[in-house]
């Protein structure tokens, strides 16, 4: 959920976009077992390196060692979401997190 909440001050972009291309690969073939990961250089040489990706919050911490577990949720939000930016009848808000708008190539447009 964390994934599609603006608010959210630590949500994990990284994250999204390999979901997102993960979603695009599993709905393109369907019958593939994906394993999302990330890949960062300056940790790939450490004793704990690890492309895993660890979902969940407290004690429900997992490793989504296969997409096919996050599926269905990430798509059902991410439709919701999309459906939510088109809807020409909701007005767009900003967010009110601020820190968000520091390095976002937009913000002169929104004027932050």
């Amino acid at each position: 959920d964390a994934l599609f909440n603006g608010e959210e001050s630590n949500r994990n972009d990284a994250v999204f976009q390999v979901f997102l291309y993960a979603y695009v690969y599993q709905v393109m073939n369907p019958a593939e077992k994906i394993k999302p990961g990330l890949y960062f250089l300056r940790q790939s040489f450490g004793d704990d390196f690890s492309i895993d990706i660890i979902g969940g919050q407290g004690k429900n911490k997992q490793c989504i060692d296969e997409f096919s577990k996050v599926f269905t949720s990430f798509e059902l939000l991410l439709k919701e979401n999309l459906e939510s930016l088109f809807n020409v009848n909701l007005p767009f808000e900003q967010t009110t997190n601020h820190n968000s708008c520091m390095y976002c190539p937009y913000a002169m447009i929104c004027r932050r």
